[in-house]
């Protein structure tokens, strides 16, 4: 790779910004640190230059970076400003300008002496995790895949900054990525199969904590279980040691991957006798969840019985009249044809309710999220007499439909749609909005993260 000239203190660039000194180099170009001569403002460049690609995906992870902080809108991540391109005849430049932080990287603060307290690493990680929740939340999520403890700054006025979204993840091929990015020592082990999840940030983010708390690197630790061993070089409060502990599982489908979660018992909103505990759980009483022997989600509904009490006794009523219908007609020496063929639907119907009142009683619905595939079953008295999957891949997205009955009455069905075929979720579940949207948020969350 050729080395491109560095631009130099004083030299304006797009008319605009006025270069005040040379900032790093990094994976993905340099950064200057200049003054908007039209705000009056220091903002931070990022410059690519097109002699400086070896990769034309280094190009499209600086583009993606550029899509996904003009989309991003929070007070911990700086500000995006403006992105533009130069051609000066002999070189073609890719900038990006976003707002600049005063203070020092996590890491240049240890590497230089500093020694964080207990205290000071407790708000730092409460911080982080409400970043990070925020950018999990978005929709589609955002994944950073490269937290560590130089993308993170300590600003001068005491707040904490999650910088450079250089690697973050395609959202729509984040499962299959191609180009692995990220920190060794922070990067758990499906991000080196290329498998990005939400729980890969909280893996990079605990690693970050025990750098921190311990001014070593992770992968200086030795290894206990696939796990890192640092309880034997830290004395903090059980808590905060058993979210670490949560997100340093080496497994990503029993990782802690909800940051609020974690944010909301570090903060005492929420009370856990043991880490077990700490479980991905819905906001809906009619959706459970349970994680299988091979580590699997595995989901169940708890069906809304009212509706099949009403059933019971509509069907009594339908059948009886039927029979009563037939009894009457039994008395004849001969019974038409086109009585038996004006009755079929009747019988037909009759029969269909008995078997809702049964498939309510005894019938359940399973949806199982593997990490590769969705798996949806509907089974009677232990027998499954309905089921569809479909691939992560596949997945095009998802959407919830509204459906009005004769009488004004609402109901709710969420379409999963893939490549050659659409699974429907809550048909004849009686699930409310809300569970439903509980459900697309976690199916979108496993399958494009």
């Amino acid at each position: 790779m050729a080395e491109i000239k560095k631009w130099q203190t004083g030299e304006f660039i797009n008319n605009r910004y006025e270069i005040i000194s040379f900032l790093g180099k990094g994976g993905m170009g340099k950064t200057y640190l200049a003054l908007d001569k039209e705000t009056g403002k220091r903002v931070a460049l990022k410059l690519l230059t097109f002699s400086d690609i070896d990769d034309w995906k280094v190009l499209e992870l600086f583009e993606r970076e550029i899509k996904t902080l003009a989309a991003i809108d929070h007070p911990l991540i700086p500000d995006y400003l403006d992105n533009f391109r130069i051609d000066d005849g002999n070189e073609l430049y890719f900038v990006l300008v976003q707002e600049y932080i005063e203070g020092k990287t996590l890491l240049n603060l240890v590497k230089t002496g500093k020694r964080f307290t207990n205290s000071e690493v407790e708000e730092i990680f409460k911080s982080l995790l409400e970043t990070v929740s925020y950018i999990h939340e978005l929709h589609p999520p955002v994944i950073h895949r490269d937290i560590n403890p130089k993308n993170i700054i300590l600003a001068d006025n005491g707040k904490v900054f999650l910088v450079d979204f250089g690697a973050v993840a395609d959202p729509v091929k984040s499962n299959n990525a191609s180009t692995i990015v990220g920190t060794i020592g922070y990067m758990p082990q499906e991000q080196l199969y290329g498998k990005i999840k939400p729980a890969s940030d909280m893996y990079a983010l605990a690693a970050t904590m025990i750098f921190l708390l311990t001014g070593k690197e992770p992968s200086e630790f030795d290894l206990k279980n696939m796990r890192l061993d640092y309880h034997a070089e830290v004395d903090i409060s059980g808590k905060i040691k058993t979210i670490l502990d949560r997100m340093l599982d080496p497994d990503y489908k029993t990782r802690l991957s909800d940051a609020k979660k974690a944010l909301d018992f570090l903060e005492g909103r929420e009370n856990f006798q043991e880490a077990g505990s700490l479980q991905d759980s819905p906001d809906t009483e009619h959706v459970m969840i349970n994680q299988t022997s091979e580590g699997y989600k595995e989901i169940s509904f708890k069906k809304k019985k009212a509706i099949y009490f009403f059933l019971i006794f509509f069907a009594i009523a339908w059948n009886s009249i039927l029979i009563g219908f037939i009894t009457n007609f039994g008395e004849m020496e001969e019974i038409p044809v086109f009585i038996y063929l004006f009755m079929t639907p009747f019988f037909g119907a009759g029969i269909f309710m008995i078997g809702m009142i049964l498939y309510g009683f005894f019938g359940n619905v399973t949806l199982l999220l593997t990490g590769d595939e969705l798996r949806y079953k509907n089974t009677i008295f232990g027998f499954t007499f309905k089921s569809s999957s479909v691939s992560y891949h596949d997945i095009k997205g998802t959407k919830i439909i509204e459906e009005r009955g004769s009488k004004g009455h609402v109901s709710y069905i969420l379409k999963v749609f893939g490549s050659g075929q659409t699974i429907k979720i809550g048909q004849f579940q009686g699930l409310d909005r809300n569970d439903l949207d509980y459900l697309k948020d976690l199916i979108e969350k496993e399958v494009f993260c």
